[in-house]
């Protein structure tokens, strides 16, 4: 996933600054230049947002330690954006990036705004099941004012804590900030019984972290081990497709490669399975499976149930056999 795609083209012919101005200043940190605190090379980029259409209108990269910047903008009001390169970012301890608080209205004159960069604050919270870390669940970060613009992303870590994408934990954000958040939260194996915050909020000031809580689901009640594969009746639907049943029971275990006969099957997000999310495959020898259906066409309709609407699944031994 690309950080973020600008919807418009940059280019200052484009702009009409008929009752605008210039908008300057320097980036800087504390007292100073923020290049002092940034490591030999480090480089820095300014873009200007409009609020009103909510699109980039200019951008600036400055080599440290060249910190200043100018635009010519049209009247409008903006959020202008420092964002440091990954390295810079994280030998600094600051945010991978920065806007004005507030935001800077240019509507008839020129306007002097330094451009202040302070340490980042930890994204607390992270995912866990039953107290134990979950990795790889991923979390995109917006701003309020201008949800279109990536604040950051993060993916939970081998400690369930929030990983930022440029290789850094703790993801480290800017204070006083509004943000929204983006998250699918699930987790094979698992029932949320802690939904994460999906409103926008001021960081840290409202919340200082997302959290995602789980606890095994019943539907590990259907696994067995006498193969490495790993499967789970998906009550009504082959596949599990429907989802009906998810609040319920959560998300059972598709098919996992390998597990090692009396080996418990990996928790986490739906890309762990290597197919579905629960339902009927059975596993005839290692990495052999049989599925009752075509796997290139295995969506089914809206009122479709595989074993009908009252389905259910069954486990039974036998001396000869095992389980089945």
């Amino acid at each position: 996933m690309h950080p973020e795609h600008p919807r418009q083209p940059l280019g200052p012919a484009a702009l009409d600054v008929t009752g605008g101005g210039t908008v300057s200043g320097s980036v800087v940190s504390g007292a100073g230049n923020i290049c002092d605190a940034l490591p030999t090379g480090a480089s820095l980029t300014v873009v200007a947002i409009d609020l009103a259409a909510q699109r980039t209108v200019a951008s600036q990269t400055r080599a440290c330690p060249q910190n200043t910047y100018a635009f010519s903008l049209a009247a409008s009001t903006y959020l202008l954006r420092v964002q440091l390169t990954p390295g810079a970012a994280i030998a600094s301890g600051f945010p991978w990036r920065s806007i004005t608080v507030p935001p800077v209205d240019v509507s008839g004159g020129d306007v002097t705004r330094d451009l202040p960069v302070a340490a980042g604050t930890p994204l607390g919270g992270g995912v866990t099941l039953d107290g134990q870390p979950v990795e790889g669940v991923s979390l995109a970060l917006t701003y309020a004012q201008a949800p279109g613009f990536v604040t950051t992303l993060a993916t939970s870590g081998p400690d369930g804590a929030w990983a930022e994408f440029i290789g850094r934990s703790p993801t480290l954000l800017q204070s006083g900030i509004g943000v929204q958040p983006s998250i699918q939260c699930d987790a094979l194996g698992g029932l949320l019984v802690t939904a994460p915050r999906t409103e926008a909020f001021v960081f840290p000031d409202e919340a200082s972290g997302i959290t995602c809580g789980f606890t095994e689901a019943p539907a590990v009640q259907y696994s067995h081990t006498r193969t490495r594969l790993v499967v789970t009746a998906g009550p009504g639907d082959i596949g599990n497709t429907g989802l009906d049943f998810v609040h319920q029971l959560g998300l059972g275990w598709g098919v996992q490669f390998p597990v090692n006969p009396g080996e418990h099957p990996r928790h986490g997000p739906i890309a762990v399975s290597q197919l579905f999310m629960g339902g009927l495959i059975v596993g005839i020898r290692p990495d052999r499976m049989l599925s009752g259906i075509d796997f290139a066409n295995g969506q089914c309709g809206p009122v479709c149930r595989d074993f009908g609407l009252d389905g259910r699944g069954q486990v039974v031994s036998s001396p000869s056999f095992g389980p089945r």
